[in-house]
């Protein structure tokens, strides 16, 4: 691909927290095996024994079932991505120099003309914002020495949401269509607790299970895919929320039970919504007043959240994540497909209106 609109498409990538490149993975039918289990599907397979015992698969998959499901969507992710990717730069370099060549200019000016000159600079509140954002991870390090670094971060982000529009408009106008098959990979089931907020129908055939932490700025910045997932689809998407704060992290906890407390007054997405809006102020006075900002029994809020009652069903979403093969913020399952990262509406869009055609 073009080098310049290589670094405009992958600075477009949204990454999650906890090092983990996002993939978004296909949905085989229910029951469907993976490729790694082979012959070894049956759960009373031995696959080794002794004078007096032996070793089954289902016992293999009990314990590291998770894990090699996990394994199993990762490769097969890859392969489709490693896939989707020529075809997407082979396509855009055609593209581009179709569109070049039709106004007399270089690749370079092109880029130039319809993305990086129509992206203003970053204004001084905007990289103030961000810097509280990630200020977790900036180690320590001042505004002044961090905000040459946050300034061009911003930049690059603003240009590389530029280039996905420009590239997405000439698609349209070149009536691109891509017909890439999806792997078969199968789906990953996620126990639902009683105490795992929900919001929708109980019997909506779109289940979407969010593992988040209210620290990630990429968990936030999935947020409006979501809400546009809830205006396109009334009524047929149950959320549920689960908890996974990491442990560079040190505010998520707090907040995970800022927001159980809230539940236990009906105000979980309420305080959602707040949390994520504020990840850069999670200190407890910045808690109390949110609760106080959306209408909460104060008193009752704060003895909620010095009681200890919800710490246990945080610590078990975590274990119940990291089981199931979640090893990074965002981490969402559309009726068990893993989608992983801050990816956009039509990542989603993508499988739930696969999954209502098969209804």
């Amino acid at each position: 691909m073009h080098s310049r609109a290589l670094s405009l498409l992958s600075l477009a990538g949204l990454l999650a927290c906890n090092d983990v490149a996002p993939i978004e993975t296909a949905a085989a039918e229910d029951g469907a095996t993976t490729a790694a289990e082979g012959k070894a599907a049956e759960a009373g397979q031995v696959l080794a024994r002794w004078d007096g015992g032996q070793v089954t698969y289902g016992q293999v998959k009990e314990k590291v079932g998770g894990e090699l499901i996990s394994q199993e969507v990762e490769y097969l992710t890859n392969k489709y991505q490693t896939t989707m990717q020529a075809v997407e730069g082979i396509l855009i370099d055609a593209l581009l120099e179709s569109e070049a060549a039709s106004r007399s200019m270089t690749i370079e000016q092109l880029l130039a003309a319809e993305v990086e000159d129509k992206v203003a600079q970053p204004a001084d509140e905007e990289v103030a914002a961000f810097f509280e954002q990630v200020k977790p991870q900036l180690r320590g390090a001042p505004y002044e020495q961090a905000e040459p670094w946050l300034r061009m971060e911003l930049l690059q982000r603003k240009q590389a949401e530029a280039f996905q529009v420009y590239i997405a408009a000439v698609k349209e106008r070149h009536h691109v269509k891509v017909d890439v098959p999806f792997p078969e990979i199968p789906r990953i089931d996620i126990p639902i607790a009683d105490y795992n907020p929900t919001k929708g129908p109980a019997d909506a055939p779109i289940t979407i299970i969010e593992f988040a932490d209210f620290q990630c700025p990429y968990c936030s910045k999935v947020i409006p895919s979501l809400k546009q997932v809830e205006a396109a689809y009334p009524g047929k998407v149950r959320f549920v929320w689960k908890d996974f704060p990491l442990g560079g992290h040190p505010r998520a906890l707090p907040a995970a039970v800022a927001l159980h407390c809230a539940g236990d007054q009906g105000k979980t997405w309420e305080m959602y919504d707040v949390l994520f809006a504020n990840q850069g102020a999670l200190e407890d006075v910045d808690l109390k007043g949110y609760a106080q900002q959306i209408g909460l029994d104060v008193a009752a809020w704060e003895s909620c959240t010095t009681s200890g009652k919800h710490e246990a069903h945080i610590q078990e979403d975590f274990q119940v994540g990291e089981s199931h093969g979640v090893q990074a913020t965002p981490s969402l399952f559309v009726n068990g497909i893993l989608v992983s990262g801050a990816l956009p509406f039509e990542h989603f869009a993508e499988i739930i209106d696969r999954e209502l055609a098969k209804r």
